[in-house]
């Protein structure tokens, strides 16, 4: 059974569907909580911090800071495991 989340870019501006992805709290396999800061997006109309919506490790990590990122992208998955230890 896989217990893995997506994490989602969400739409912060129905007329703008990219954000700047302004900073990134999280890199690969570093293990997150429930509300934990994962990264701060940024349109021309408004910024957000987006949350953890559980725990898990970051597997699968897309984007760099600074990058432009479009509503509906996976920016990662929080998984069960860590698939980055050795």
């Amino acid at each position: 059974m896989n217990n893995s989340t997506p994490i989602i870019i969400p739409l912060l501006n129905p007329n703008e569907p990219d954000a700047r992805l302004v900073s990134l709290a999280i890199g690969e396999g570093q293990h997150v909580a429930l509300g934990d800061l994962l990264c701060t997006l940024e349109t021309t109309k408004a910024t957000t911090d987006l949350l953890a919506e559980g725990e898990g490790y970051v597997v699968g990590l897309r984007f760099s800071a600074g990058q432009t990122v479009r509503a509906g992208e996976i920016l990662c998955v929080l998984s069960p495991r860590n698939y980055c230890s050795a």
